[in-house]
């Protein structure tokens, strides 16, 4: 309903208008019909991402770049919460070294390096979000790196607008690189 609503704010449209597809990695998209029948001329490459976690709930729109949005609820929120050391260990291969490093800096508190999971574990969502591989991309490919000046930039050779996109819109300060071999 939320994406819907979007949609028809965006484009001059009833929200029974709107039509949703999905890509083959699940990434939601704005079916042709539906752009066409816009009371406004519909933005070049409108595109919009939806997540939630718990009582939280985002959505990201977007007229010319492509976007993807991923949400985080804080650990005192989280359900089921399992060990730091076992969600650690069972997303190896989804961080690169630096991030690892990042995340397990000793100076740290648990508290601080769930969040710091967490936050490059979003960014990380959004940017394959934004591309729409879905589970088709290789997470650990990704790497971002956190500055605490809010500014940041994201490069990824395949689709610049995408990582510039993710970056931005999961998390203040976010960079990342995408890179061969699997981290």
């Amino acid at each position: 309903l939320l994406a819907r609503r979007c949609c028809a704010l965006a484009l001059g449209l009833r929200p029974d208008a709107v039509r949703i597809g999905r890509t083959k990695g699940k990434k939601p998209f704005l079916l042709p019909q539906s752009a066409a029948a816009a009371r406004r001329a519909a933005p070049p490459n409108f595109n919009f991402n939806v997540s939630h976690e718990g009582a939280y709930v985002v959505l990201a729109s977007e007229p010319y770049c492509l976007v993807g949005v991923d949400v985080a609820a804080p650990e005192s929120l989280r359900t089921g919460r399992a060990e730091r050391d076992d969600y650690f260990a069972a997303f190896a291969k989804s961080f690169t070294p630096h991030e690892w490093e990042l995340i397990r800096a000793p100076h740290l508190a648990l508290d601080e390096q769930a969040m710091l999971f967490r936050c490059l574990w979003s960014c990380k969502e959004a940017f394959i979000k934004a591309r729409g591989d879905g589970l088709g991309f290789e997470i650990g490919r990704a790497e971002f790196r956190l500055d605490d000046r809010g500014g940041g930039d994201a490069r990824d050779g395949a689709t610049p607008g995408a990582a510039r996109g993710a970056a931005r819109g999961a998390a203040p300060g976010a960079r990342s690189r995408a890179h061969g071999g699997g981290g």
